[in-house]
């Protein structure tokens, strides 16, 4: 990836988190884990290229049990979570006590909902 200027704020420690996810062994949580595949590393990093504007606030990277890379943001009454299967293939919970509005779905290749949510995470 070549990043042309100033990198996105969120650039440096979400990528730092991806990339220790993949030095977790088999058993890493001590209930059978599997290692956490690469391929949910690689799609989370394309997923962010895709959603995240310049100045949108870091996720959290957290191993799921079942070896997948799971998004986190928990910010002003808002929560979205991502749970990055493979590309194309997310699992999403989004709530926001601002508006009211729940939902969880399985997201594919639109992406027009996470960009929504992310950028409804990024206002002051």
């Amino acid at each position: 990836m070549i990043v042309e200027g100033v990198p996105p704020k969120w650039l440096e420690a979400t990528s730092t988190a991806l990339c220790d996810l993949l030095a977790l062994r088999a058993n890493w949580d001590s209930y059978g884990a599997p290692p956490i595949h690469a391929q949910s590393v690689v799609a989370s990093i394309d997923l962010l290229r895709a959603i995240m504007p310049h100045d949108a606030p870091a996720p959290a990277v957290v191993p799921t049990s079942r070896g997948h890379v799971q998004l986190e943001w928990h910010r002003d009454g808002i929560d979205l979570e991502i749970e990055v299967r493979s590309l194309g293939k997310y699992l999403t919970f989004f709530e926001s006590s601002k508006t009211g509005e729940t939902w969880e779905r399985e997201i594919a290749w639109d992406l027009s909902p996470l960009t929504h949510c992310i950028s409804e995470l990024s206002k002051p």
